[in-house]
């Protein structure tokens, strides 16, 4: 019961007994995937804040290099993992790779604030990305950072978002809870 109450799933009320939560799931648009991740919390009624857990430069891989669409294979980006909560509760993980210039200027707000809010806040206009979304496993470390059982199947929003000329700006993947969240899409043939 203290998992269920811990999850958010059911509440408790002395000398009543245990009554589930009533709650809709935060649906996040794929036809619109550079709305940011707090307007969308704040359109259904959440109060959305981050809680940073890493920040730094790293070499960056092949994956990596190629999806920014770096000029060498050396080069170097910043690795930025963070928690985003709804209220109080924990229901994504955000792993986002920024080129250098990008992250070395916006350091201290990217990792306080939401990363596409932050970007549009100094003038990095987001007009494009690329997106697919697919679905793992909760990891022992994952379990303990969203607060979900081991197992618990996650979903996972990958992204590249470009600005101006389709130069990449931020790449990454936002694992997100399935008890919490669902993504939608609106298709129109018109």
């Amino acid at each position: 019961i203290a998992n269920l109450i811990q999850q958010g799933l059911v509440t408790t009320q002395q000398g009543k007994g245990i009554f589930v939560t009533e709650r809709h799931k935060i649906t996040f648009s794929m036809s619109n995937p550079l709305m940011s991740f707090d307007a969308a919390l704040r359109q259904q009624g959440y109060q959305g804040r981050v809680h940073s857990l890493r920040f730094q430069r790293i070499k960056a891989s092949p994956e990596i290099s190629h999806r920014l669409q770096l000029a060498t294979r050396s080069a170097e980006v910043y690795w930025q993992e963070k928690i985003i909560y709804a209220d109080e509760s924990p229901i994504a993980l955000d792993m986002a790779y920024y080129p250098e210039a990008i992250a070395k200027t916006l350091s201290a707000q990217l990792q306080t604030g939401f990363t596409y809010s932050t970007l549009l806040a100094n003038g990095i206009d987001l007009n494009a990305a690329k997106v697919t979304l697919e679905s793992i496993p909760a990891t022992y470390e994952l379990s303990e950072y969203l607060a979900v059982p081991l197992g618990m199947p996650l979903l996972v929003f990958n992204y590249v978002a470009y600005q101006g000329n389709h130069q990449p700006t931020v790449c990454g993947k936002t694992l997100t809870r399935s008890d919490w969240t669902c993504y939608t899409a609106e298709i129109n043939t018109d």
